[in-house]
């Protein structure tokens, strides 16, 4: 196995650790992984892969976020900063 391959696992195993606790937001998800000193084009092909696997979708981050806000009676202009603020 050579350096690059075990690089792409431990960002692929990165990734999906992080997606099992909750949904992220790509640019979030893609942060996260940066923070972690993985290559940046990399970390787009891995965030690729997920989202064409419908692990990664900003629409569903974005649904469940609005859910939440509404929930605990946040209003509009509180949620659109929130999800600007994930990058959604």
């Amino acid at each position: 196995m050579n350096n690059s391959t075990l690089i792409d696992q431990r960002l692929w195993d990165s990734a999906l650790r992080l997606l099992s606790r909750r949904d992220h937001s790509r640019r979030e998800l893609g942060q996260k992984l940066q923070q972690r000193q993985f290559d940046s084009t990399q970390i787009e092909l891995a965030l690729d892969k997920l989202e064409a696997r419908d692990w990664l979708s900003d629409l569903r981050f974005a649904q469940v976020q609005v859910r939440q806000h509404i929930y605990k009676k946040h209003g509009p202009i509180r949620i659109k900063i929130d999800l600007q603020r994930k990058g959604v």
